[in-house]
């Protein structure tokens, strides 16, 4: 075990006891509402499954389609209509199994995973959920969090703090019937990771390993792609502070991507916005001087006698 320094918000870095090799759920699409989607086996060889009833194999280059229709999933290949169902999987049956998921309806994107797919019912429309190796799952987590080309030891604190949060959170979609999904709201999570081995390589490196505070619980290991030259303690943006999320300047963000931003809204929308929330006073004062310019972190918008 590895200690930070001593005091209120010291952190401890150690081995947690997680299995490597422990499967992790995670929800796919999940705020699309998906009605129809293919599934082409990318890798190895998986079952079709319903339940103990095995209904087919696919082999590398096999397809299946995916529609929801009265309830129920509708699941037919190229020679077969195998029915409706309200839970189907593909089951990994060798190897390092992946398969590629394109969604139909709404159109998106595919994507592959490694792992395996359950497919469920729901009232209108199919919840879809990837079993995949937990390590797995975090090496696609860092390269869609950190990008592709960066460092061996960047990548060894990505995968700690993406370690951190995920086992933090493992229970936050369990009424859904998965443990995290695949957007920001967990953590972004793009399908297997195909770009850098070395990802991967980090991630295994750093197996177990999680960040806590100084009474053994895990942090919120929150992060950010670019802090903007200044971070925001953790009473600034949620209800309650945490002793290690405080505020600090952080120069090393402000010449990397991301750094600055500005944006563009015309006088009258930016005075009907300061007047529905109540500053009366952008009645009186020339446009001019409503004008924002932040050479350091704000909270609030201040005009005259009056603050938003």
């Amino acid at each position: 075990m590895r200690t930070g320094n001593k005091g209120a918000a010291a952190i401890m870095i150690f081995q947690a006891a997680l299995a490597a090799a422990q499967p992790v759920d995670v929800g796919l699409f999940n705020e699309d509402l998906v009605t129809s989607a293919v599934v082409y086996c990318s890798q190895g060889n998986y079952h079709l499954a319903a339940g103990n009833d095995v209904l087919s194999q696919m082999d590398e280059g096999d397809i299946i389609y995916l529609t929801f229709e009265n309830g129920q999933v509708r699941v037919l290949d190229a020679d077969h209509d195998f029915g409706f169902f309200t839970t189907i999987e593909l089951r990994g049956i060798s190897p390092e199994p992946a398969f590629r998921l394109r969604i139909l309806q709404p159109e998106l994107e595919s994507r592959i995973y490694d792992g395996d797919l359950r497919v469920v019912a729901g009232d209108r429309f199919m919840t879809l959920v990837n079993r995949v190796d937990f390590d797995r799952y975090l090496a696609a987590v860092v390269v869609a969090e950190g990008g592709s080309n960066a460092e061996p030891e960047f990548y060894k604190a990505q995968a700690i703090l993406c370690r951190t949060y995920a086992m933090k959170h493992l229970d936050r979609h369990h009424t859904e019937g998965f443990s995290l999904c695949d957007g920001t709201h967990c953590q972004a999570y793009k399908g297997k990771n195909m770009y850098n081995p070395a990802i991967l390589e980090a991630v295994l490196q750093t197996t177990g390993i999680v960040v806590a505070d100084y009474n053994f619980r895990l942090i919120t290991a929150a992060y950010h792609s670019n802090s903007g030259g200044q971070t925001q303690r953790a009473s600034d943006v949620w209800l309650t502070d945490t002793d290690y999320l405080q505020a600090v300047v952080d120069p090393y963000s402000l010449h990397q991507p991301h750094a600055k931003w500005s944006d563009t809204i015309s006088f009258n929308d930016w005075k009907a916005y300061l007047l529905a929330n109540g500053m009366e006073s952008v009645r009186k004062i020339p446009k001019e001087i409503i004008y924002i310019e932040q050479m350091r972190r704000k909270k609030y918008f201040v005009l005259d006698q009056d603050s938003l």
